[in-house]
């Protein structure tokens, strides 16, 4: 007799408040955990959060079915536990990227790609849309005379689905903190100083936790 593990007795929902669509299926070969959420563009982890708030505010939770309470409970314990980010594979590596593509500049700042003798090769301008992490600041410490607050980073804003052929430029925190689940995300690399001040850098990289 072959027995059935707990978890292949629960049926995989997408997170959203009052949404029974199955969710979406991870794809073959893929990184990190699998989707939460269907194939509707609009569910997602923000929208969910804002959904189960505006429940709250109207005093609807009180009335959830037992499916959506294991959503919010999937969901809690998704919060609650420590991201592990999966190790890149030899082939992730050493793997090499080619080609063109649209590279969409999601930080405040311009971005200037300068070669080895200094020269210009590409300016990356900003988009006008920034990807960055939430971040949450309480308390009001002081060590040695200086300001020191608690800071909560939380996920991240900002950023669009990911898309073929297009790449986001991206903080390094803003890159770590999606480490596993994106692999379309780069990073400024090897900056360039002049005068102690960043002026550019000689490319751009995938980043990768070792």
């Amino acid at each position: 007799m072959t027995s059935t593990s707990p978890k292949q007795l629960v049926k995989t929902e997408c997170l959203f408040p009052g949404c029974h669509q199955p969710s979406k299926p991870k794809k073959p070969g893929s990184r990190g955990p699998a989707p939460k959420y269907c194939n509707d563009p609009t569910h997602n982890r923000t929208a969910a959060h804002r959904k189960r708030k505006e429940l709250e505010e109207h005093g609807h939770l009180d009335h959830l079915t037992l499916g959506e309470i294991r959503q919010v409970l999937a969901e809690l314990t998704s919060l609650a536990t420590p991201k592990r980010h999966p190790e890149p594979t030899s082939a992730e590596l050493t793997e090499d990227i080619h080609g063109p593509a649209a590279i969409v500049n999601m930080t405040p700042q311009l971005v200037r790609i300068l070669d080895e003798d200094g020269s210009l090769v590409r300016d990356l301008p900003p988009s006008g849309k920034a990807a960055r992490l939430k971040v949450t600041r309480t308390g009001n410490g002081s060590l040695d005379g200086l300001p020191v607050t608690r800071t909560t980073y939380g996920e991240v804003e900002g950023l669009p689905d990911a898309e073929e052929g297009v790449y986001f430029l991206v903080s390094l925190p803003t890159a770590l903190g999606l480490m596993g689940s994106r692999d379309d995300l780069l990073v400024v690399d090897r900056e360039v100083r002049e005068g102690g001040v960043i002026v550019g850098c000689r490319g751009l990289a995938r980043p990768f936790v070792g």
